[in-house]
């Protein structure tokens, strides 16, 4: 389910399909404030992406520790300067 309670359908069976569907989970108990849920979530998607900068965007949200946080988006940036890094 996305934010605004629709569903939406994903195909679950291939890796990328399944890490977006946890990111849009992630990202829908962020919205509603449950950052327990989204980290709980997020820390799924990254064992399997660690590369995976919108999970690392999502997370960073997460971290109330500021250097967490810096840490977090730190991942962010260098995966966007470096695009070659493989997306798993």
């Amino acid at each position: 389910m996305i934010a605004d309670g629709t569903k939406k359908r994903v195909d679950e069976s291939s890796p990328n399909g399944a890490i977006n569907y946890e990111l849009e989970l992630a990202a829908a108990a962020i919205s509603r404030g449950d950052l327990n849920e989204g980290r709980t979530v997020l820390k799924r998607v990254l064992n399997r992406a660690p590369n995976n900068a919108a999970a690392w965007y999502w997370m960073g949200y997460c971290e109330e520790n500021n250097q967490a946080k810096q840490e977090c988006y730190e991942r962010v940036k260098e995966r966007a300067e470096r695009p070659s890094l493989p997306y798993r």
